[in-house]
């Protein structure tokens, strides 16, 4: 069997290839202002994405387990914000409890420059702000 990255998905197996795209930059994508201030937020856009291809035998025996809980929170029909990572604790069996992030971004099917992306992405981020 080959070597590289596999994923067990409801039952199946599958291998995964990665199908590289080149990243793009949009500077001062968002901005943000209120009474007092204002901010502008920069935007890296990854379209790079896996390709999964069935496999149709087993794992080999020296590999390699890394479990990964997603969270995904939908504030509306055009942007998701998903968060992954890990549990820590092999002895909770609560996904909550021992969650360590490892990376988190935004997902849509919907072209960036689309109004109702930018302003979702708006109403997000200025809760932080």
């Amino acid at each position: 069997m080959e070597q590289g990255f596999f994923l067990i998905e409801n039952g199946s197996f599958f291998q995964l290839k990665q199908i590289d795209k080149p990243i793009k930059y949009y500077k001062d994508f968002i901005k943000i202002k209120d009474d007092s201030k204002s901010s502008t937020f920069s935007l890296i856009l990854d379209e790079s994405y896996y390709e999964k291809t069935p496999v149709i035998s087993q794992l080999p025996v020296d590999y390699l387990n890394n479990p990964v809980t997603i969270f995904e929170f939908y504030n509306s029909p055009f942007v998701k914000f998903i968060v992954e990572g890990i549990n820590q604790s092999k002895k909770t069996s609560s996904k909550y409890e021992s969650f360590t992030p490892t990376n988190f971004y935004f997902k849509t099917n919907e072209d960036i420059e689309n109004h109702f992306v930018k302003e979702e992405l708006n109403v997000f981020l200025s809760m932080f702000y």
